[in-house]
């Protein structure tokens, strides 16, 4: 494999209906494709190698942590760069077109770009979603292998990190397309395991936290972002993410009265 090849990497569970496509996206900029298959109970793993993927069988230990999943995808490529995918992205021609420029004169470690995000039936523009803030593409030798240990952590690299404009080049990433699929997702398992880590850091539940930061978040995300600029649906995100903090701190409420009762128990 030679330096300026690239491997996509990309973590999925139960992504049949997406997988192939996928694929066929990362193909157009990388030369393999490796999925990590978390246990999917679909045809995840079967459509993959039929688009002409690399599966590999998650480890038990990386299972439903999808940073860990990652580092394992990471670690099978030697040479070359490492394109980061998830299964509801797309790689689209402009950004192809400017992270091979990139490639081929090879003065960056890695490289950040935004992902245009399709929330229940359209687009989202606004409200600090459309910002090159994602390392998405990166040299093998060059990612943190310390990486990934709290959720949504953005890949640690060393070296020089260069930055694509949302006007140069997008992933689009097919998000959620129902209210319903955010509540599952993100806020019954996503809030839950960010609420944990925060607890394990020392973080503990606040009264005037838990009144505030989700109106203060909502109404950041609609006025300071700009979110109000994609209406109805702005709203409705904005007030999801704002929820997604309070939830975030019930949990953590939660959490300290169960390791209160279980002390009050061994007394």
């Amino acid at each position: 494999m030679s330096d300026d090849e690239v491997v996509a990497v990309i973590a999925a569970r139960n992504e049949a209906a997406q997988i192939a496509d996928a694929i066929r996206s990362a193909a157009s900029l990388a030369t393999r494709v490796i999925v990590i298959d978390d246990f999917s109970t679909d045809e995840t793993a079967e459509y993959a190698r039929r688009a002409g993927a690399w599966v590999v069988q998650a480890q038990p230990e990386a299972s439903g942590n999808v940073e860990r999943l990652f580092k394992q995808g990471f670690s099978l490529v030697r040479h070359g760069w490492i394109l980061r995918m998830d299964a509801d992205e797309r790689v689209t021609d402009d950004l192809a077109r400017s992270l091979r420029s990139f490639i081929s004169t090879g003065e960056v470690s890695a490289v950040r770009f935004a992902r245009l995000n399709v929330l229940f039936g359209g687009a989202v523009r606004h409200g600090g979603w459309l910002e090159a803030r994602q390392v998405g593409l990166f040299r093998a030798d060059s990612w943190d292998r310390s990486w990934g240990n709290t959720i949504h952590q953005q890949v640690a690299v060393v070296g020089p990190v260069a930055t694509i404009t949302p006007r140069d080049g997008v992933m689009i990433h097919l998000d959620y397309d129902e209210v319903s699929e955010f509540v599952e997702r993100s806020l019954m398992r996503y809030a839950r395991q960010e609420a944990q880590e925060r607890y394990a850091m020392g973080r503990r539940f606040k009264v005037w936290r838990l009144l505030l930061r989700p109106f203060l978040r909502t109404v950041w995300k609609l006025t300071v972002r700009g979110g109000v600029l994609d209406g109805s649906r702005g709203l409705v995100v904005a007030s999801l993410l704002g929820f997604y903090d309070g939830l975030i701190e019930m949990y953590l409420w939660e959490m300290g009265r169960s390791n209160d009762e279980s002390s009050k128990s061994k007394t």
